[in-house]
Parts: structure tokens; C-alpha cells; sequence
């Protein structure tokens, strides 16, 4: 009998649901010490800024909703392209909490808007 995928009889694939055979992987975490630190000097980056400060002081944390701009997480395993694209939204994010209001020109949103 060859893999129960490519039988027509479903009672084996439902037993084999049934009985949890089906492995999942467990959530992968980023270990490289090399990528958590430059991750890490990401993160500070972003929260030595005005925005940041200006959000933690408008917005408390029981307050905060899931659209809110969350801090990424440094150990979720990542491609360094895909961790990159996270923190660019997150920075744009928090521009929201610029005290002088939006700068057009330095906004990348808006030039891509504009184009």
C-alpha cells in the first residue's frame, strides 16, 4: 500500500489525524548572537528616538490596540530581508508620534504615495 495521501479510502487519513500522528514543528527561535545583536541595535535605534518616547508617553500599554505599533520581536526567526521589511513598518509606525507632525519630505509613505 503506498502513502495514505494517495489512497482513495479517507478512513486512513482520518486516523491517522485522529490519532495526532501529524507532526508539527515547534516555533524556530533566532539563536545567532551575530543577528540578535544587530538586531538588538535596530531596536535601540528606534527607541532612542522622539517618536518613540512622544508614543509611550501618549499611548499606555492597556490602551494599546493590535494596529498599535508593536516593537518587533528579536528572536523570531526571520530571513534578514523579512526582519529589515519589520522594522522599516515599525519606524514608519511610529512617525505617527512625530511632535512636529508628518515632514512630507522626509516621509517615505508619502513619496511612494505621490509617485
Amino acid at each position: 500500500m503506498g502513502p495514505f495521501w494517495k489512497t482513495k479510502d479517507t478512513s486512513r487519513v482520518n486516523k491517522v489525524l485522529n490519532e495526532k500522528e501529524v507532526h508539527v514543528p515547534p516555533k524556530v527561535q533566532e539563536t545567532d548572537p551575530i543577528t540578535l545583536a544587530r538586531r538588538q541595535k535596530q531596536i535601540n535605534y528606534g527607541k532612542n528616538t522622539v517618536e518613540y518616547a512622544n508614543y509611550l508617553n501618549t499611548v499606555p500599554k492597556e490602551a494599546r490596540s493590535p494596529a498599535s505599533p508593536a516593537t518587533p520581536n528579536m528572536r523570531k526567526k526571520a530571513s534578514r530581508r523579512g526582519w529589515d521589511g519589520e522594522v522599516r513598518m515599525w519606524r514608519l509606525l511610529l512617525h505617527a508620534y512625530n511632535p512636529d507632525g508628518p515632514n512630507p519630505k522626509n516621509n517615505k509613505l508619502s513619496k511612494q504615495c505621490n509617485n
